[in-house]
C-alpha cells in the first residue's frame, strides 16, 4: 500500500488503516492545514469542518466505507471525509459549477451513500439504512453523524424516539460543540467511559446479561442491577438526553483525542442495539480569530472604505457589485456583509438568498450575514446578483456594510 506523504495521495480510506496513533495526528494536522489553505481560495464551510477532522479521521481508521454506510447530517462538515475518500485534487472546484460539492452527493462518490438539503435528516436515513439492511440479511455497520444544533430539530427527536424503540443496530456519534448535549466531569467520567469501552467490560456485561436471562430468579437480579447501574451513570454522567430514548451511550469523549475516539468507536461496533457516543469539540475563540485573519486579512478596513455617507447603503451595494464586472475573474470568490437588529431577520435574509443559488454564513454574536460569491464578473450575472440581494435587503431590513475580496 502506498505510503502516504501529503493529503493529496490519500486515494482509498483503507491507506490510513495501518498508520500510528502519532501517524494518524499528523495526518489530522496536515488536512486541517489543507482545509484552510483551499477554503481560503473557494469559499465554504470553515470551523465545522476544522471541529470534526478527528472524528472523521477516526471513524474511516475504525469503519470500512463504503461497505459502512456513514451518513453525516446536513452534509456541510463532510470535507474531510472527503479527502479521505480520494477526492482532495478536486477541492479548487468546491462549490462550483460542475464542480465537488459541498455536501455528501451521490452520483459524486460510492462513498457518498446519503444527501440532504436540511438538517436533521441523519439519524432517520440511519435507521432506515438499519431496518432495510436487516430485512436483506446483510452485515455491515451504520454510522449517522450529527451535531447539537441539528439535533435539536423535530425530525431528529422522532427519530431518536423510533430508534430507541427499534433498537436497530447502528451508531450515532453527537458532534457536541460545547452546547448542551452533555456535561463533562473530568477524570471520574472520563475513567467511566474508558472501562465501558474496554472489550473485557463488554463481553462480561453480555455474558452475564444472557446467564441471568435464562431463569426468572436471574431475570429479578439482572433487573435490579440494571437499575442500580442506571443511578450510578445519572449521578456521574450527565446523558439524561440518551436515556430517556432508551440508547446506549458512551462518552464524552474528547472530540479531538484520535486514540480515545477510535477506542471508544470500536467499541461501538460490538454493542447490541443502537449506541450514542458524543465527542466535544473544544472551540478556541483566539484561533478562530487567527484563521479569520488568515482567510480575510483586510476585512476591516474595506468594510469601512466601501461605505459613503452621502449614498444610501444599497445603491452603495449595486455600485459595489456592478463595479465587478472591470475586475479580472481571479478577484472572486468576494464576500458581502450585511448586518441586521434580529437573528430571525438574518436567517429569513438567507433563506431567501439561498433561493437563488448563494451561500453564507452567520455570525450570531455580531448578528453579521456574509454572502460568499464566486459565480463570475459578466453584468448578466452581477445584474442577478444585485437585484436578488436588493430584495432580500428590503424584505428584511439588512444594512449592506461593504465587500471584500478572499484572495
Amino acid at each position: 500500500m502506498r505510503k502516504i506523504s501529503q493529503v493529496y495521495d490519500i486515494e482509498s480510506p483503507s491507506q490510513i488503516k495501518d498508520m500510528s496513533i502519532d501517524e494518524l495526528t499528523q495526518l489530522c494536522s496536515d488536512i486541517r492545514t489543507f482545509l484552510i489553505e483551499s477554503i481560503s481560495k473557494t469559499g465554504g464551510h470553515l470551523s465545522s469542518n476544522l471541529g470534526i477532522v478527528e472524528v472523521t479521521v477516526a471513524m474511516h481508521y475504525v469503519f470500512d466505507s463504503p461497505k459502512d454506510k456513514m451518513i453525516f447530517d446536513v452534509g456541510h462538515q463532510c470535507y474531510t471525509h472527503k479527502i479521505l475518500t480520494g477526492r482532495s485534487t478536486q477541492f479548487a472546484t468546491l462549490r462550483k459549477k460542475g464542480g465537488l460539492s459541498g455536501y455528501q452527493k451521490r452520483s459524486e462518490s460510492k462513498y457518498d451513500c446519503w444527501e440532504a438539503g436540511h438538517s436533521s435528516t441523519s439519524l432517520s436515513a440511519a435507521l432506515g439504512y438499519a431496518i432495510a439492511r436487516d430485512l436483506m440479511h446483510d452485515d455491515y455497520q451504520v454510522v449517522a453523524v450529527i451535531g447539537d444544533g441539528s439535533l435539536t430539530g423535530g425530525m431528529a427527536l422522532e427519530a431518536l424516539n423510533d430508534i430507541g424503540s427499534k433498537q436497530k443496530k447502528m451508531v450515532i456519534i453527537f458532534n457536541d460543540n460545547n452546547m448542551s448535549i452533555s456535561k463533562n466531569y473530568s477524570g471520574v467520567e472520563k475513567r467511566i467511559t474508558d472501562i465501558r469501552a474496554s472489550h473485557l467490560y463488554i463481553d462480561l456485561k453480555h455474558d452475564v446479561k444472557n446467564n441471568l436471562k435464562s431463569n426468572k430468579l436471574g431475570t429479578n437480579v439482572l433487573n435490579t442491577l440494571s437499575h442500580f447501574r442506571d443511578k450510578i451513570k445519572d449521578e456521574v454522567i450527565d446523558a439524561p438526553l440518551f436515556k430517556e430514548f432508551n440508547l446506549d451511550y458512551m462518552g464524552p469523549v474528547d472530540g479531538h483525542d484520535i486514540a480515545s475516539l477510535i477506542k471508544v468507536f470500536q467499541a461501538a461496533t460490538i454493542t447490541v442495539g443502537a449506541c450514542a457516543v458524543a465527542g466535544k469539540v473544544r472551540r478556541d475563540k483566539q484561533r478562530q480569530e487567527e484563521l479569520d485573519e488568515f482567510l480575510c486579512p483586510d476585512i476591516d478596513e474595506p468594510i469601512e472604505k466601501e461605505i459613503q455617507p452621502s449614498v444610501s447603503p444599497l445603491k452603495n451595494m449595486e455600485l459595489d457589485i456592478m463595479g465587478f464586472k472591470e475586475a479580472e475573474e481571479e478577484i472572486l470568490p468576494v464576500t458581502l456583509t450585511y448586518s441586521f437588529d434580529s437573528k430571525e431577520a438574518a436567517k429569513q435574509f438567507q433563506t431567501e438568498i439561498a433561493e437563488n443559488g448563494l451561500t453564507s454564513s452567520y455570525d450570531d454574536e455580531d448578528k453579521l450575514v456574509d454572502v460568499i460569491y464566486h459565480e463570475g464578473v459578466n453584468e448578466s450575472d452581477l445584474k442577478i446578483l444585485s437585484d436578488t440581494l436588493v430584495n432580500a435587503c428590503t424584505n428584511t431590513s439588512a444594512e449592506y456594510k461593504g465587500f471584500h475580496f478572499n484572495k
